[in-house]
């Protein structure tokens, strides 16, 4: 009998596989291996009787660091401590949109720092990105949270100690895992997750995922980064040259709505350093 599940976890050539309210503990078929690799998030038939996965049904997207399938949002976890680093979280957005995922900007611990929520509130205030500020430790827009993540499969992401596993047992509404302790001395938090996981709640599934940090733009030209900043749209036509990289050129409407303050200069400073950073990467190429 074959049905048809969601792989919510995979270890040690192991899947787990979610169909009909059950979990199924299944490995996939040797030609399966060798054609594709399957991930947490994969929608996948399997036999029953053998607890063997037949097929993948194609993707919606993937990533292989970390490894999933068929996100619908990332929800980008920050707060003032650690100290945020917003290099990391523009990179994730530019992921997100780059692979056809919608992200959300969540600001975890407001109780904090309000002054620092307002300021990168308004930093992101023309991308097109949703902005949250939640709190795990007292439950504020936790509610809200749930609603922004019906209907599909979120990935949390961000830096360590930042709250991921603390908003996921806050939605859940009980511990599901482990979770890591804020080192005061170094100011950065344990990473307790060690692989994907995904958990069904209600009618959307959630996964806390290691390894985000290591996230990298492999399929991203340099010179089409400026496509995945939303903010530069209503400017990039009046730019003097058509393939202005909004970087130095001269009459850029964009360096222009920068200086003006239509277009806030930490963002495009990141901007400027992503694009370096990718344009040095594929000079090796």
């Amino acid at each position: 009998m074959v049905q048809r599940g969601i792989v919510t976890k995979g270890i040690s050539g192991k899947f787990f596989v979610q169909s009909e309210g059950q979990i199924i503990e299944c490995f996939a078929r040797k030609k399966l291996k060798k054609d594709c690799i399957v991930l947490a998030g994969d929608v996948v038939d399997f036999n029953l009787s053998e607890c063997v996965i037949e097929n993948v049904v194609p993707r919606k997207n993937k990533l292989i660091r970390p490894p999933i399938a068929n996100i619908d949002r990332i929800i980008i976890v920050i707060s003032c401590v650690p100290e945020v680093d917003l290099y990391l979280t523009d990179k994730l957005i530019i992921a997100a949109k780059l692979n056809n995922i919608e992200p959300i900007l969540c600001f975890n611990k407001i109780d904090l720092d309000n002054d620092l929520v307002f300021e990168i509130q308004q930093q992101y205030s023309k991308a097109d990105v949703k902005f949250l500020k939640v709190s795990a430790k007292s439950g504020y827009n936790i509610d809200r949270l749930i609603e922004i993540m019906h209907g599909g499969l979120n990935c949390f992401a961000g830096q360590s100690a930042v709250g991921k596993s603390s908003l996921i047992n806050a939605i859940l509404g009980c511990d599901y895992s482990e979770i890591g302790n804020l080192s005061a001395k170094i100011s950065r938090g344990k990473n307790t997750t060690r692989h994907t996981e995904i958990i069904k709640v209600r009618d959307f599934y959630i996964a806390d995922t290691p390894g985000f940090s290591l996230l990298e733009l492999d399929n991203l030209k340099y010179n089409e980064l400026k496509d995945y900043y939303d903010e530069f749209f209503i400017y990039q036509n009046d730019c003097k040259f058509s393939s202005c990289t909004h970087i130095k050129e001269p009459d850029c409407a964009v360096i222009n709505a920068v200086n003006r303050g239509d277009i806030s200069s930490s963002r495009h400073k990141r901007y400027t350093e992503i694009y370096f950073d990718l344009k040095k990467e594929q000079s090796y190429i």
